[in-house]
């Protein structure tokens, strides 16, 4: 199942998923596929406060995505 902050899809959250949703936001990148794996957050949108958990949540130790809660296939 696929879950929030997994932008590459590779079952887990390091820097390749900060990369690819900087890229998805503001350098026309691919976007995650399904959308809600750029929602780190939770919010039910994909922004720069998605970019700043993951990056808390990588390098600070601050709280984790949600890692069962994007429900589209």
């Amino acid at each position: 199942m696929p879950f929030w902050g997994d932008c590459t899809g590779e079952g887990e959250i390091n820097l390749a998923d900060v990369v690819c949703l900087v890229s998805y936001l503001y350098k026309q990148g691919t976007p995650p596929d399904p959308v809600c794996k750029g929602d780190a957050t939770g919010d039910g949108s994909t922004d720069v406060a998605d970019v700043v958990m993951m990056v808390n949540y990588l390098f600070r130790g601050s709280f984790s995505p949600c890692f069962d809660c994007c429900d589209e296939p």
